[in-house]
């Protein structure tokens, strides 16, 4: 298996998104959206895009907990600043 950086952002269009960038930009990424994935998908994919609730509870949180994806995943990214209303 390669690398993979999960990155956590808060809407679905924020997600569909930044995977429609990453084909355009990086073509030789692969980038899969947590939610609806299969094991196949997630284990293939070097981002793994997700939403805050998925990785929290249900099938998505099942994928993230097999052993071969949470032995990959190298780097966590969280996409949330937009909501900081203090530094």
């Amino acid at each position: 298996m390669i690398p993979q950086i999960l990155i956590i952002m808060p809407l679905v269009a924020m997600v569909s998104e930044a995977i429609k960038n990453v084909k355009l930009m990086l073509p030789m990424v692969s980038a899969v959206h947590l939610t609806g994935a299969t094991i196949e998908d997630v284990k293939c994919a070097a981002l793994i895009f997700s939403s805050p609730e998925a990785i929290l509870r249900g099938a998505g949180r099942l994928l993230l907990e097999t052993k071969t994806v949470a032995d990959n995943i190298r780097a966590i990214f969280v996409d949330e600043f937009h909501i900081i209303t203090q530094w």
